[in-house]
């Protein structure tokens, strides 16, 4: 039998019928006066259709949806009520609305009870529950199950949000009869941004038959609120003088991996492994205190070039999905598609981009390619032997132009070959162990190391994998040096920022186990960084620092302009004001969920206290740094209170940008 239709209530109209109630409710002792409203000239009854996109008023709405910046504006009303202001914006692109609704200056009890409020109002249209406004709005009818709403969720800025799916009789009204009165299926979502007291809801409606979930998803998926971190102040600085110059420079970026601060010359290490990187450290930017995001490649120079932790931009392991059915490789454009990349942002204000790298773990396919106008990957863990003459090469051909590079080898990597005449000058002579260092030997015990857990390893055998490293390192080094020396002769360094850094070290049985990626120790976490500028003289900075404030300082020094979503989304800060001489206390997480075989996160404090948490068996690990670098003496259980304050200060941290564990 065809069920009676009943009224479809455009939601603005709930919206200022709720606005009304609420307003009469909390402010009865206020003399009420009606909104003032002002109507731009998008309204299409006003001067016909206005054709700014909607990306050119996310400033003025304080929010931004990156995969519909291009919608054309049909209209933009504002209203003056009270102590509140509401926008109202709605957008279109081929049949497909969007409408934004704002309402400023609202506390969070207020901003959740008008979410309710909405929502009952919905659902009442649908379910035989009475409305708050009887008499305005039928309850009588029964509609079938598909034309409910369907609650759904999406990950917003790493945080689980919820969302309805509707069906629709016309764009923005809730409410349908029969299945042939549907005309539009689509999607109503409210975010609230606490600290700028402003309540967003956003619906987008798309023509029935061009409907598809995967549409909206991508669309809300892109949803950034402003404000949500805190950046450094700009200050006057020596750096940041000559603004026009900067704007000239070009940037390289250099990843040694994975080469651990601990095993270098400016870390006082006992061998000479790195003369070059010295040499080079000498007239340049040296912090010694630098904190990868990560143990590891993947996840860790995905966090250089987004300036969010792994967990944000979800580059955890190669696999996302990893099952005996299904198999799907970690793309950055599907797992966080609001994500934005430094090579976009340089490439999007006019440089030439470019990429040589050792593949595996920087692969494209992950992402890493996004923004590169060459982007070069077809050797799995090279080294620097094939990726510095090809980035030289390339430099040469755009020596004229304003450029990025980023070059990245594999040397002192387990995996990568050495060649067959390799001498590794700094082996003990008289070692007769078992051990040749052959890639297949030190797979095998990678492998046990993850697979079986802690090792048990001879302390000659450990001396000899440590002296294989220390060479690879040496080696690496030399190329490096020579790539400096021929780059300085094409008279590009006074133009150019050399950033030198690590994705991850490597850890010899410091404890128990071997490689990189399974643990959060110092051996792995501690990475050098030495950013060089030109003309300026550099200095030494003890301050702690995290490789995951590259990508804001590179651009703070370049001056290149971004806009509220790039800003929002860099969880790092500019290191401009140490480079300066003045002081900043930043507090470094890291994260490994190392081929899915452990879940560990770790705060290492400013002043010297590191505490480790591991998700999957919630062992707690707590160090002074200062007086037991090595990471030897737990004091969890004797120094309590002081792990449980790093403990409430690290899930703090989780759950801001998204994980909320419990311990």
């Amino acid at each position: 039998m065809k069920k009676k239709n009943r009224t479809a209530i455009p939601l603005f109209v709930f919206f200022l019928i709720i606005h009304t109630f609420l307003s009469r409710t909390d402010c009865d002792t206020k003399k009420l006066s009606p909104p003032r409203i002002t109507m731009s000239k998008s309204d299409p009854d006003k001067s016909g259709p206005f054709n700014s996109s909607l990306g050119e008023v996310f400033d003025q709405l304080g929010i931004s949806i990156s995969k519909a910046d291009d919608f054309v504006i049909q209209k933009n009303i504002s209203m003056y009520e009270w102590e509140n202001t509401f926008f109202t914006v709605s957008a279109e692109k081929n049949g497909s609305v969007i409408k934004i609704e704002v309402i400023n200056n609202i506390d969070n009890n207020s901003a959740e009870r008008r979410i309710e409020e909405k929502k009952y109002i919905i659902n009442s249209l649908y379910y035989q529950t009475p409305s708050p406004y009887p008499g305005m709005i039928s309850n009588t009818i029964e509609y079938p199950d598909e034309f409910k709403p369907k609650v759904e969720y999406i990950e917003i800025e790493g945080v689980k949000t919820a969302f309805l799916i509707l069906s629709s009789t016309s764009r923005f009204t809730y409410g349908v009869g029969a299945e042939e009165l549907i005309a539009y299926r689509g999607a109503l979502i409210f975010i609230y941004n606490e600290k700028e007291k402003k309540l967003y809801q956003i619906e987008l409606f798309i023509p029935k038959e061009k409907f598809d979930k995967k549409d909206v998803l991508s669309i809300f998926g892109s949803i950034v609120r402003r404000s949500k971190v805190e950046t450094v102040q700009e200050k006057s600085s020596d750096i940041k003088k000559d603004r026009n110059a900067n704007k000239n420079y070009n940037l390289i970026i250099i990843g040694f991996e994975p080469l651990g601060v601990n095993h270098t010359g400016a870390s006082g290490y006992f061998r000479d492994t790195t003369p070059n990187l010295d040499k080079f450290s000498k007239n340049a930017f040296l912090f010694k205190n630098a904190v990868s995001p990560s143990s590891w490649t993947l996840p860790s120079f995905m966090s250089w070039f987004t300036s969010l932790y792994p967990s944000q931009h979800k580059i955890l392991n190669k696999y996302s999905i990893y099952t005996d059915k299904e198999k799907v490789f970690s793309n950055l454009s599907e797992l966080s598609p609001s994500a934005v990349t430094l090579a976009q942002v340089l490439k999007k204000n006019g440089y030439s981009t470019a990429g040589f790298t050792g593949d595996a773990g920087v692969a494209g396919n992950f992402g890493y390619n996004l923004g590169f106008d060459i982007y070069y990957d077809k050797i799995t863990f090279a080294g620097f032997d094939l990726v510095l003459p090809m980035a030289l090469e390339w430099i040469n051909k755009n020596r004229d132009e304003n450029f990025f590079l980023f070059i990245q080898g594999y040397d002192v990597h387990g995996r990568y070959q050495l060649p067959a005449d390799f001498k590794n000058q700094f082996a003990d002579p008289n070692y007769k162990g078992k051990y040749k260092g052959t890639v297949d030997e030190y797979w095998k015990l990678r492998d046990l190391s993850v697979n079986e857990g802690f090792l048990n390893m001879a302390d000659e055998d450990i001396k000899f994998w440590e002296s294989w490293y220390d060479a690879k390192i040496y080696e690496a080094d030399k190329k490096l040096g020579t790539f400096f020396d021929e780059f300085d002769k094409m008279g590009l360094g006074n133009k150019t920022i050399i950033v030198v850094s690590s994705g991850s070290g490597n850890e010899f049985y410091e404890h128990k186990r071997f490689d990189h990626g399974f643990s959060l120790y110092e051996e792995l976490i501690r990475v050098p960084l030495i950013i060089k500028v030109p003309d300026k003289k550099g200095s030494v900075i003890e301050n702690q620092v995290r490789t995951l404030d590259i990508m804001p300082t590179v651009l703070d020094m370049l001056d290149i302009k971004y806009n509220e979503i790039i800003k929002d989304q860099m969880q790092g800060v500019t290191l401009v004001p140490l480079m300066n001489g003045e002081d900043l206390k930043l507090d470094a997480f890291s994260e490994t969920d190392y081929l899915s075989y452990t879940f560990k996160r770790s705060l290492r404090t400013s002043d010297g206290w590191k505490y480790i948490h591991s998700i999957d068996t919630r062992e707690r690990e707590l160090y002074n740094l200062r007086d037991d670098p090595k990471e030897l003496n737990n004091l969890a259980e004797k120094e309590k209170r002081i792990a449980y304050e790093l403990e409430q200060k690290l899930f703090k941290h989780l759950k801001s940008i998204g994980e909320d564990y419990k311990k």
